[in-house]
């Protein structure tokens, strides 16, 4: 797949591209393994979030199926719930993360399904708040489960609606506090820097432009799923 970056980049390796410094590490790179299996267990995801791995894989088929041409996803990860909706892949698909080690656990659940490197999945190594790419380059933008993330929620959204072609679709879920058990659980988390500041529903849907063709929103357990038209 051609990448038309607007910043210098290397190959990190076959299908894994990089636009940040070798030296960069990034906070999920020595735990990578064992943040994918916990992301990945059923258990944890219903007693702590509400939520089902189906809730998950649901979302993102819905934002693939939704999809017509380019598509961007904003802190891929380890693909954990996603490498087979990628696997049927058709479109050119850009999976971006600021590990590099989350984006060769990706790649190889993409191998496993038979996905070629190069193809037209790229892997990018590169930050969420400084996307390398120009305005309105991308027909479909989504970011699975990662804008909790950040302390600057507002700066994230902007930024992937930035890339966002004008009638783009753009598919979003993130934590929320709204849930007892796992708002307590995400203040903890912020309170050792795992996660960004908590927020509730309604401030979250209150930080998206108004100026959106459309809005639409669920909720799971703790897990808010957004999506709409720029």
């Amino acid at each position: 797949m051609e990448m038309h970056l607007n910043q210098e980049f290397y190959n990190v390796e076959d299908g894994i591209v990089s636009v940040l410094k070798g030296s960069e590490k990034a906070l999920y790179d020595n735990k990578a393994r064992l943040y994918e299996k916990l992301v990945s267990s059923e258990f944890y995801n219903k007693f702590m979030w509400g939520t089902t791995i189906q809730d998950y894989a649901g979302f993102a088929t819905l934002a693939y199926n939704s999809a017509n041409g380019k598509i961007l996803d904003i802190g891929c990860g380890g693909l954990v719930q996603t490498h087979k909706i990628y696997a049927r892949n058709r479109h050119e698909v850009v999976l971006l993360d600021n590990s590099i080690e989350m984006l060769k656990i990706g790649k190889e659940r993409l191998m496993e399904q038979s996905i070629p490197f190069p193809g037209k999945i790229t892997l990018l190594h590169a930050d969420a708040i400084k996307l390398p790419f120009d305005d309105n380059h991308f027909e479909s933008v989504v970011s699975f489960g990662m804008l909790h993330m950040f302390d600057n929620k507002t700066e994230f959204i902007n930024e992937g609606l930035r890339v966002l072609a004008e009638g783009g679709e753009f598919y979003f879920s993130c934590l929320t506090t709204d849930r007892k058990r796992g708002g307590r659980y995400l203040r903890f988390l912020y309170k050792r820097g795992e996660v960004g500041t908590p927020i509730a529903i309604n401030d979250l849907l209150g930080l998206f432009p108004s100026t959106l063709k459309r809005l639409e929103h669920y909720v799971k357990g703790n897990m808010l799923f957004v999506h709409g038209q720029k």
